[in-house]
């Protein structure tokens, strides 16, 4: 249990400083590496203000390295989710 936990403040602590994320006026500027596909989306989400709700295909397990800058929010929604092999769907505004 203490591993586990151990793991996961690393695990967090690293994203930390990798990840760097900025949205501006619908665009998003995002650069991590080796970072969890849930975390990328729920700071994408919480930025953002899009509602993004994630099946139980999107596991800690996925890994991505991305670097947006200045991107549309939702292209780099569609290049996030493609790159990892998954799809996804936009309802409403």
């Amino acid at each position: 249990m203490n591993k586990i936990l151990i793991n996961i403040l690393k695990t967090l602590f690293m994203i930390s400083f990798i990840m760097t994320q900025s949205v501006n006026e619908n665009n998003v500027t995002i650069h991590a590496e080796d970072a969890n596909l849930s975390s990328i989306l729920s700071i994408i989400a919480e930025d953002s203000q899009y509602n993004i709700v994630t099946g139980p295909s999107v596991s800690a397990g996925k890994k991505l390295t991305i670097h947006l800058d200045d991107t549309p929010i939702l292209e780099a929604l569609d290049l996030i989710i493609r790159a990892s092999g998954l799809s996804y769907e936009v309802k409403g505004n």
